[in-house]
């Protein structure tokens, strides 16, 4: 960004901290201190940014720490993600404040490793590859109309039987059961596989041809646009386009065939299939989702021992978090309804509540700190179960437990949905801060580092901004099911080493 556009952000940003400020009713020297820390994590990822996956994290730690409790502060509406027993057992935010500062200091101190050894940034086009093209890049120039074909009709066909056969929804128990790994392998190869693939192909052109044609640009928004809806989830299609714009903000001067007029008109195109990719999830989601009952989000609950050990949860937490849910839950039900609300003192359209409840309370942070500062019987026991949590149809995740979430009095032989911690509130199972610091500074590193690798293998912007978001997403969203994290990097990883290394090497 340029000095005016940040100078300009900042502005904004400074008139929402001093309001803030005015009605935050705890320490508001911390609440500064915590104001600090967050734009100084802002500035290090878009001042002179290093890498993809630490603007992406930055930005939506920003958001889903600063900014959603500064606007919660001043709409003064409720949170929509659970959090526990944090009003029943009169937590204090400025504990959650504090934690939520050590580990973004921890996220910074990742980006002043990463600039003292003088690691190449990866977010731009340094220079134009004169390479005698090989064979496998002749190939897919001459063949490569038909290459789309096959992998568009490879995708239409994975939608389809996904749909079908329910092998892998979003909040769905799948219902089709097939050889292990297959399910896992065809969730991964719908929702990255056949996107990455697309990128690494378009990577060739940018490395040969320095050029990237909007029509192929426009046919990977289609891809995914139909990923999307085959797996029930809008948030991919966000994600995956919002990388691809990013780079293209950043790069469009450096492609031959690219203004600011047709980056204009592919914003356009993706946002119209946008559109398209919101109607058919929320169709389908609909019909999939259609006998859900609302009122499993206010009842009483109780916890398998097999779940949790027996001594991380005391009875006395349990209720008190029953009776805090059954509240919050009940007046979020009710809130549907409700056409305006109270703003210190003023009435807000209901509108706006629903632009606040998707631009700000979608991403993940503060909910998660403040369920499991408040929750009592944190300890490295906790983490390390946490950590070896593995999904098995009908097992509920420790934290939907921790945070009192509703989802854990579903049909769990049906449904799958859960609320996430993040890895800073995931971090603190352990109740050490220090923790919090060193498991956010080492996160960072391996993503710094995982990204600037794949950058020296492919020589690509354009491939990294997408596994840029990739990471930046598996570090914030951390700590529902660690492993099914770490599977889903494996087949990552290991698909862009193998396509690496048949590649034919540069002359």
């Amino acid at each position: 960004m340029s000095k005016y556009s940040l100078m300009f952000l900042y502005t904004i940003l400074s008139v929402l901290y001093a309001y803030g400020l005015t009605i935050y009713s705890e320490s508001k020297v911390l609440y500064t201190i915590f104001t600090l820390v967050y734009f100084s994590l802002l500035f290090s990822a878009l001042y002179k940014p290093i890498s993809y996956s630490y603007v992406f994290l930055s930005i939506f730690l920003f958001l889903g720490m600063w900014l959603k409790l500064t606007l919660h502060l001043i709409f003064d509406y409720r949170y929509v993600e659970p959090i526990g027993a944090f009003y029943t057992a009169n937590a204090r935010m400025d504990s959650v404040l504090l934690i939520a500062i050590i580990g973004a200091i921890g996220v910074i101190s990742s980006s002043i490793i990463y600039r003292l050894t003088k690691l190449k940034s990866t977010i731009y086009i340094y220079e134009n590859y004169i390479f005698k093209k090989p064979i496998i890049y002749k190939f897919y120039d001459t063949y490569r109309i038909y290459i789309y074909i096959i992998i568009l009709f490879i995708t239409l066909m994975l939608v389809y039987l996904n749909i079908v056969y329910q092998i892998q929804l979003t909040g769905i128990v799948p219902k089709t059961i097939l050889i292990y790994p297959l399910n896992a392998i065809i969730s991964w190869t719908i929702g990255t596989g056949l996107s990455v693939l697309l990128l690494v192909l378009f990577s060739l052109d940018v490395k040969f041809k320095n050029a990237l044609e909007i029509k192929y640009l426009v046919f990977f928004a289609f891809i995914v646009a139909i990923t999307s809806i085959g797996l029930l989830s809008r948030g991919q299609y966000v994600f995956m386009l919002g990388a691809i714009i990013v780079f293209l903000l950043f790069n469009y001067n450096s492609l031959n065939n690219l203004s600011m007029k047709k980056l204009l008109i592919y914003i356009s195109s993706v946002a119209f299939l946008y559109i398209f990719v919101i109607h058919n999830v929320s169709l389908l989601r609909g019909y999939y989702f259609s006998d859900i009952s609302i009122q499993s989000s206010i009842q009483g609950f109780s916890i398998p021992e097999s779940s949790i050990p027996e001594s991380s949860i005391p009875e006395s937490s349990i209720q008190e978090s029953s009776i805090q849910e059954s509240s919050i839950q009940e007046s979020s039900i009710q809130e549907s309804s409700i056409q305006e609300s109270s703003i210190q003192g003023f009435s807000i359209p209901e509108s706006l509540h629903k632009i606040l409840r998707l631009a700000v309370d979608r991403w993940i942070g503060l909910e998660g700190l403040m369920a499991v500062s408040s929750y009592e019987h944190k300890s490295f026991e906790l983490f390390l179960n946490a950590l070896k949590t593995k999904a098995t149809i009908g097992k509920i995740d420790i934290y939907q437990y921790i945070s009192n979430a509703h989802y854990k009095d579903m049909d769990n032989m049906k449904f799958a949905f859960a609320t996430i911690p993040g890895s800073m509130a995931f971090f603190y199972y352990t109740g050490s801060l220090l923790f919090v610091y060193f498991g956010m500074l080492v996160f960072s590193l391996v993503m710094l580092l995982l990204e600037y690798y794949l950058y020296l293998w492919y020589k690509s912007a354009l491939l990294v901004s997408a596994i840029g978001m990739y990471l930046a997403n598996a570090v914030a969203q951390f700590g529902l099911m660690p492993i099914n994290f770490l599977k889903s990097m494996f087949f990552t990883f290991s698909f862009l080493l193998i396509f690496k290394l048949i590649k034919i090497k540069k002359v």
